[in-house]
């Protein structure tokens, strides 16, 4: 409901900027004083130093600016072209990573609606927040269906002679393009917003700047497509909104355009589970420029960094055990997976696991030497095991065998009466489960120890319910991370 609200008040706040617009100073002719007048554009790390200086009023010196040179604008009608290995580079899941707080999914059954995550969008606000506090990444992730950028922006304008360049007038802004999946669709909602643009002496405002986001399918030989839906739409592949600098000041709420997934690509291994899911693989390139003319951008365009995400039909092919949530998620963000060990209700788990990834000789068989997989920044991930059950088998009976033999045939009972389960990490439903630990695979272990039944089996509902609830398919990485 809230998104919706967002969506009908910047349709009103359009319609009112296009009525009129009021120039917040007089706007200098620059073209009366001879020579070429040339725009670029420029990007600007977002730092709290900066949005309180533009908020002020004031633009930051230019030797304290530290910019990238925007790109020369090109045709965004066209799909930029990709090698081989960028294809599939683009195609891999991870390479960046979101928290996961597990008692956000402490539902009784594993198959239990759960209000997170998907109705959870990201803001401009928190987005805003994430980069002014120091993140430095190219996009921010909030969950697997949340992300966006948040950029610094310079508008320089030069007058060039047959003697040289001049700067005559700069402009520096604050911009977000949220990016938010639609629930239980092949959609997503792209947002612009200029969080603070602050104009310097003689910067016309009348000027236009237009904010685009282009869409393509990563696969060359793919039939799916991006459609947008922005009035008047430059190209179906295309969102944008422009307005002039003087409205952007004045817009207070974020601009939303909606995008649509089409079409798969080609299925390979037909006969094989995942094959059914259709994964199918997009990019998006967000643009800034400012317009010298209507629908003509200046000498330089901005592209801000390309964000990937993957579309499938998982969704639709199980009752919603296997994923829920929208039908297109952020496949670059893997989950870092979190237990307490000061949570009453897993807090036996909490600590085996914390064991098995600090000390492992704590648990069995605790060969000196060896690790767990799942560690975020220490080792590789874990990855979901799903379709293949007589694995997921195999990793109970080994884990299951090696508890007896440590703990005794008997390990289920306790001296309070109460009953224990064998804990296992990797999980059972993980490719590093303890059936795959061998000879050949050492360093790499696993680890097993008896815990309280009842801690077990939250942990392992949560963890079933989050897999479930953030689309995590078969072959999806994370990490386990235990907190105080």
């Amino acid at each position: 409901m809230a998104r919706q609200r967002r969506l009908a008040l910047t349709a009103v706040v359009i319609t009112a900027l296009g009525l009129t617009a009021t120039p917040l100073h007089a706007e200098p002719d620059h073209r009366d004083q001879g020579g070429e007048i040339r725009t670029t554009v420029e990007s600007v790390p977002l730092t709290d130093d900066l949005l309180r200086q533009l908020k002020s009023g004031k633009l930051p010196s230019e030797a304290t600016l530290d910019t990238a040179q925007a790109q020369v604008g090109g045709d965004m009608s066209k799909r930029p072209p990709l090698t081989p290995e960028q294809i599939e580079k683009a195609k891999q899941p991870g390479g960046y990573t979101y928290t996961v707080d597990s008692s956000e999914y402490a539902v009784s059954e594993p198959v239990a609606a759960s209000p997170v995550t998907v109705d959870d969008p990201v803001t401009p606000k928190e987005c805003t927040e994430a980069y002014t506090s120091g993140y430095e990444g190219k996009v921010w992730f909030k969950n697997r269906f949340a992300s966006c950028r948040g950029q610094g922006i310079e508008f320089t304008k030069t007058r060039c002679t047959n003697s040289g360049c001049t700067v005559i007038a700069r402009m520096a802004g604050a911009l977000t393009i949220t990016y938010n999946m639609a629930p239980k669709a092949r959609a997503m909602d792209i947002g612009f917003q200029f969080i603070t643009l602050t104009p310097g002496p003689n910067y016309p405002t009348s000027g236009s700047i237009d904010i685009r986001a282009a869409c393509w399918a990563v696969s060359r030989d793919s039939d799916a497509k991006c459609k947008g839906y922005t009035t008047p739409a430059p190209n179906e592949n295309i969102v944008s909104a422009v307005n002039t600098i003087a409205e952007w000041r004045r817009i207070e709420v974020e601009i939303v355009n909606r995008v649509d997934f089409i079409g798969f690509d080609p299925v390979k291994n037909p006969g094989s589970p995942i094959a059914k899911e259709k994964r199918t693989f997009f990019y998006i390139d967000p643009i800034v420029a400012e317009m010298e003319s209507p629908g003509i951008p200046g000498d330089n365009a901005l592209y801000m960094p390309t964000n990937y995400h993957r579309c499938d039909e998982g969704r639709t092919l199980s009752s919603g055990s296997y994923v829920r949530g929208s039908d297109c998620v952020f496949h670059k963000a893997s989950g870092i997976f979190q237990l307490s060990k000061s949570d009453p209700r897993v807090a036996e788990s909490a600590q085996f696991i914390l064991d098995a990834q600090k000390n492992i000789t704590k648990t069995a068989p605790g060969t000196p030497g060896s690790y767990v997989p799942g560690q975020f920044n220490v080792t590789e991930p874990l990855t979901r095991l799903y379709y293949d059950k007589k694995q997921r088998r195999a990793n109970h009976r080994r884990s299951r065998r090696q508890c007896e033999s440590t703990y005794g045939s008997d390990y289920k009972n306790r001296p309070d009466g109460q009953a224990n389960q064998c804990d296992e990490y990797p999980f059972q439903s993980t490719y590093q489960g303890s059936s795959t630990v061998n000879e050949s695979t050492f360093p790499r272990s696993f680890a097993v120890r008896t815990v309280l039944a009842e801690h077990n089996e939250l942990a392992g509902s949560r963890l079933a319910t989050w897999y479930a609830e953030d689309h995590i398919l078969d072959g999806g990485p994370f990490f386990v991370e235990i907190v105080p």
